[in-house]
């Protein structure tokens, strides 16, 4: 009784495709990866704290709310004015693991109760057309103690959307919400 002939292993070109699906996936995580590393560096540096860490990345989705304001002079048309945003915020990008609510003042509230204030020290405006600035603000107060203790600034980056229209509005024109979506990223004094 002869030896069973060895199993043939595929060899050059076979071997190549067989590996194509595998090498498809490693370079789409790479390239995830690339794009969020760079996010970090493509920050202009006047949203830059030296000094200051990231704590946290939080992830919005909600509106900007906008006003129809009077004229500021004699012959001006009303223009769009914010009122504030209401979003929800999220550990994640893909929105499944809520972290709080941003509203009006700016605030950002923890579900943990935990509530910061902020105040604009400086505004980039966003890459993408009809899209928000990105800002660095200064925490200005804090609620009671929780997982947003020793937050010190705030980056709003990588907007999309929000932008109020640049059509003048009219006095009986209601409320307008304008869909965005950004990152908040929480810095604290670096240990």
């Amino acid at each position: 009784m002869s030896a069973p002939a060895p199993a043939s292993r595929p060899t050059g070109r076979a071997t190549t495709l067989a590996r194509l699906p595998c090498l498809i996936v490693a370079l789409a995580l790479a390239a995830a990866g690339l794009e969020q590393a760079g996010a970090e560096s493509d920050l202009p540096d006047a949203l830059m704290l030296p000094g200051s860490e990231q704590r946290q990345v939080l992830y919005a989705v909600g509106d900007q709310i906008y006003k129809c304001a009077p004229p500021v002079s004699d012959g001006a048309k009303r223009q769009w004015q914010l009122i504030g945003p209401e979003a929800e915020l999220f550990l994640d990008a893909a929105h499944t693991q809520r972290f709080g609510h941003h509203f009006a003042g700016p605030h950002w509230e923890a579900v943990d109760g935990s509530l910061l204030k902020g105040k604009v020290r400086t505004s980039v405006p966003a890459p993408k057309p009809g899209s928000i600035p990105w800002l660095l603000l200064d925490v200005t107060s804090a609620g009671k103690p929780g997982v947003l203790t020793g937050v010190t600034a705030i980056q709003r980056v990588f907007t999309e959307g929000g932008k109020a229209p640049e059509d003048p509005c009219t006095d009986a024109a209601a409320p307008l919400k304008v869909h965005y979506e950004a990152q908040y990223r929480l810095l604290a004094p670096a240990r």
